[in-house]
């Protein structure tokens, strides 16, 4: 029995987990470029995000009273994370619900026909539960392979452009709370992804550490009373679509604005022993158990 659900126009190939929804595969048709970095299973361990979550682009919903030091999204999951998934396939797309504790959440992916972007709503809806603070979280790993990393490229508004370092380096930061296109990219070429924000997405943020590279947006944080709805809507374009129909138009600015920056990196790199293994070590495994603790990262990365 098939694991996946696939949906495809002319921009994209997608396919869908059956058991949490998240997007396993995301192939951009025109290159034929796979997009989304899919790690081994951990054996019996606790990846980031809770048990059994496929590595991916994956929606979460967070809630709580304390953000995250580095990326200012809220740090505890909600009860509605966990919550099992139920699919539902539409003509051009896939529809993901949960329930639970009179909290319902949907997220709806659609992929219209021709050359169309990826498009993404999430809703999270109170039904009677006691007002709390929520917020989407989207915690979407791309896959940049061993080669192409140094060429690989990043810009979140708020934040200077920067470039992954074939060294490696510790790096997680959220940009300014407004909603223009992220993008990364290789430099010189078309190849690359676009998330343009449609609405209630708040700022995007940033995530490096080796073989991982992470950017998605956040919602905004809302306290969510009985009746009301949080809702964040985005779109996932191909970077040759974007430039071509100008909602990202930055491209040759930002890479000249990032190779003055890199140099002063590389410089203070090459003074700095041992930063290759300190940050792209494989961490231990971690036992399942009842409580899941985590320690906060430092958000500064080699500069």
């Amino acid at each position: 029995m098939a694991r996946e659900i696939v949906r495809t126009n002319e921009c994209w190939w997608v396919a869908f987990s059956k058991q949490t929804g998240d997007i396993t595969r995301l192939t951009e048709v025109h290159m034929g470029t796979e997009r989304v970095f899919r790690a081994p299973d951990v054996a019996d361990g606790v990846p980031e995000g809770g048990h059994d979550r496929p590595m991916g682009l994956s929606l979460w919903t967070k809630t709580g009273s304390i953000p995250d030091n580095n990326t200012g999204v809220l740090s505890s999951f909600a009860d509605i994370h966990t919550a099992p998934r139920h699919l539902a396939e539409t003509p051009t797309g896939v529809t993901v619900s949960a329930e639970r504790r009179k909290m319902r959440l949907v997220v709806t992916y659609s992929l219209p026909m021709g050359n169309k972007p990826l498009k993404v709503l999430a809703r999270l809806e109170n039904h009677g539960a006691a007002a709390a603070p929520y917020q989407f979280e989207c915690f979407y790993q791309w896959l940049i392979p061993e080669a192409a990393w140094p060429q690989t490229v990043y810009s979140i508004p708020g934040l200077a452009p920067r470039s992954l370092f074939p060294f490696g380096e510790l790096y997680f930061r959220g940009g300014a709370n407004m909603a223009p296109p992220a993008a990364w990219w290789q430099t010189g070429t078309t190849s690359g992804v676009v998330i343009r924000a449609v609405r209630g997405v708040k700022k995007y943020f940033v995530g490096v550490q080796m073989p991982s590279f992470i950017m998605g947006p956040h919602s905004e944080c809302v306290v969510l009373p009985p009746g009301r709805v949080l809702q964040m809507e985005f779109e996932i374009i191909p970077l040759r679509m974007a430039m071509q129909e100008g909602c990202f138009q930055d491209k040759e600015k930002l890479e000249k604005e990032l190779r003055a920056g890199d140099e002063k990196r590389r410089a203070l790199a090459s003074a700095i022993g041992g930063v290759k293994a300190w940050c792209a070590h494989k961490p231990p495994a971690i036992r399942r158990r009842s409580i899941h603790l985590t320690t906060q990262y430092s958000p500064s990365g080699i500069d």
